[in-house]
């Protein structure tokens, strides 16, 4: 599965390289694997978390969101920084 981000949260065109998100599954488990592609802007700068630990704010910076969810109104959201 793969989709792009091609306007902003509220319905507005993007003027930047869309952002594209990509689920491969990988064969003989159930594991999935999440491929990002984005422009890097650097707005604003770091906010100086650990790497790989969570960081609560992290939606205020530079942040792609993906949320998965079910038809029992259940969902996960995973966040990625660079």
């Amino acid at each position: 599965m793969e989709v792009s981000i091609t306007k902003t949260w509220d319905g507005l065109p993007i003027d930047h390289e869309p952002v594209t998100i990509r689920l491969e599954r990988h064969s003989g488990d159930q594991s999935l694997q999440l491929i990002v592609k984005s422009p890097f802007f650097n707005d604003p700068a770091n906010p100086g978390g650990a790497v790989g630990q969570p960081f609560l704010g992290l939606w205020d910076y530079e942040v792609v969101e993906l949320f998965l969810a079910n038809d029992k109104d259940q969902y996960v959201e995973i966040e990625l920084c660079p």
